[in-house]
């Protein structure tokens, strides 16, 4: 019973071991580390601690490549199984759920510990540049560690909750957000009952004691703990413990669900969702594709048209009506002065920048790889139109998703100018127009284009394996950025050194974007 339960993730196991991919992958995050270490022992001189600078930058890092794994990599567990339509098949050949949770999500966490495990010979050379001593290199790869089992569970529960991998992902990532979050909002919860029930002696201990008990179960504080110098504590923390109880429970709790949601397998078709559904039964009123077909096809099915251009707004109006909320509840109306409804409004505009990040990125993660998760891409390459023009027009249709935020953007930073900072007006132009402006936006349209070009290549995982990639190509590009720091040096101006750094992404971006047409092209060969 045990042994066929093992059967697939065995074979998970084995097929990660003697996989390329896997040990590229390992290889290529244990390279990334060695450089940063070079890095650190080369500037050992200017530093009072380089190895507890170099010991801190390697553990954030890993925070960010376990929650973006999350996302990517343990969300798309059983989702991937429904998405294909192979998750009745393996019922049906009496594959049980242990054998399925397993062999689906334990695999991958397993090799995600071996990625973690590889870095500790690395790290512990950072003793030896000193500010770190042995205890705290154990302490954090245990917080480490305990948070990866969270993450995995975690991205398993949604995964057998959830029909496609982008629902998924998206659950997965703001259950996240709601744990990295959990003080404040335990600290304005306390506020709000203290309101309500009056000074009450649990109401007020959850006031003034509750954002700091809650701040001792997530990994920010723990590691806080750790860099600080003398730690002497015992790897065991409350973090630890309720990261591993808290996986534990996740992973009950998607045992139980498995029966009731192992059924929900896709259609023939894909599921274009209630955004993408026609708005009613006549087909006269459903939108037409006319001269721009492929950009439609993009707008109407993964944008999710005129529905999911409104959602987006509601979304972000939403989010603006909680800010506003908070600040009455924390004011009161008749002391709020204009100026502060325009930080209000700047606080939303910054708001919307990073929901256009984030948008951006699904979008990046999905216009090309749905043509292959749908067995479409056959079909489309038969057009008569030109690999170009077909990229571009996914491309074309599906920037439309950006318009809502950019829209509210818009409107927040004109009202965090006209509310009372009229000066502002002048620093945002120049930031508009300043090379270091464009120097982001064009290292962001960068990363965009390798995701989309390695969802091509990984059925899952590429927003991790693209910031891999990125942080690599970083250090590859370090020429690059020493010239143009040593133009800045001699001009004494941060923007002339961003024009180099500028054009470089730019060119950059271009060629992945060529790589891109040339890979999709590539695909329709086969």
């Amino acid at each position: 019973m045990l042994s066929g339960s093992l059967a697939l993730f065995d074979r998970a196991l084995k097929t990660e071991a003697s996989g390329l991919r896997g040990h590229l992958l390992r290889l290529g995050f244990a390279g990334f580390i060695e450089v940063a270490l070079l890095i650190a022992a080369a500037t050992s001189l200017s530093l009072g601690a380089p190895g507890l600078a170099f010991f801190e930058n390697i553990c954030w890092l890993n925070v960010v490549f376990i929650s973006l794994a999350a996302v990517s990599l343990f969300a798309t567990a059983v989702t991937e199984e429904k998405e294909e339509g192979t998750l009745g098949l393996l019922r049906m050949a009496n594959v049980g759920r242990a054998a399925l949770m397993l062999g689906k999500s334990t695999s991958r966490l397993v090799a995600a510990l071996l990625l973690l495990g590889v870095q500790m010979p690395f790290v512990l050379l950072a003793i030896t540049l000193g500010g770190v001593l042995i205890g705290q290199i154990t302490a954090a790869f245990v917080c480490l560690a305990a948070y990866l089992i969270l993450v995995a569970n975690l991205g398993l529960l949604w995964s057998v909750l959830c029909r496609r991998s982008a629902t998924a992902a998206f659950w997965t990532g703001a259950s996240l957000v709601v744990y990295f979050a959990l003080p404040p909002v335990v600290g304005f919860l306390g506020q709000v009952l203290v309101q309500i029930t009056g000074p009450v002696g649990w109401a007020v201990a959850i006031k003034e004691n509750g954002a700091d008990r809650a701040a001792e179960f997530g990994v920010p504080h723990r590691l806080n703990e750790i860099f600080q110098t003398g730690f002497a504590e015992g790897v065991w923390c409350p973090q630890v413990g309720f990261c591993l109880a808290a996986g534990l429970a996740c992973f009950a709790a998607a045992w139980i669900c498995f029966e009731r949601f192992a059924d929900a397998d896709r259609a023939a078709a894909p599921d274009r969702g209630l955004a993408g559904r026609a708005s009613s039964k006549n087909p006269s009123d459903r939108s037409r594709p006319r001269k721009r077909p492929i950009a439609w096809k993009e707008y109407r099915f993964l944008v999710g048209g005129g529905r999911g251009l409104a959602l987006r707004f509601v979304g972000l109006l939403t989010v603006l009506g909680v800010i506003i909320g908070y600040m009455i509840y924390e004011e009161g109306v008749s002391r709020i002065q204009p100026r502060d409804w325009g930080n209000v409004l700047g606080i939303w505009a910054m708001g919307c920048v990073a929901a256009m990040a984030a948008d951006s990125l699904f979008l990046a993660t999905r216009i090309l790889n749905e043509e292959l998760k749908w067995n479409t891409l056959g079909n489309l390459l038969l057009l008569p139109k030109s690999t170009s023009s077909l990229v571009l027009g996914k491309i074309e249709g599906a920037v439309f998703a950006l318009i809502p935020a950019l829209v509210c953007g818009l409107a927040g930073l004109g009202g965090f100018v006209l509310l009372g900072h009229p000066s502002a007006i002048d620093e945002v132009m120049r930031g508009i127009v300043s090379p270091i402006t464009w120097a982001f936006v064009a290292g962001w349209l960068l990363y965009l284009t390798i995701v989309a070009y390695l969802s091509t290549v990984v059925r899952y995982g590429a927003t991790v394996l693209g910031v891999i990639v990125y942080c690599v190509g970083g250090y590859a590009l370090s020429p690059v950025f020493l010239v143009a720091a040593a133009v800045g040096g001699v001009t004494d101006s941060g923007e002339v050194a961003a024009v180099p750094i500028a054009a470089v992404l730019a060119a950059l971006t271009v060629g992945g974007v060529v790589l891109c047409i040339k890979r999709f092209e590539s695909l329709g060969e086969r």
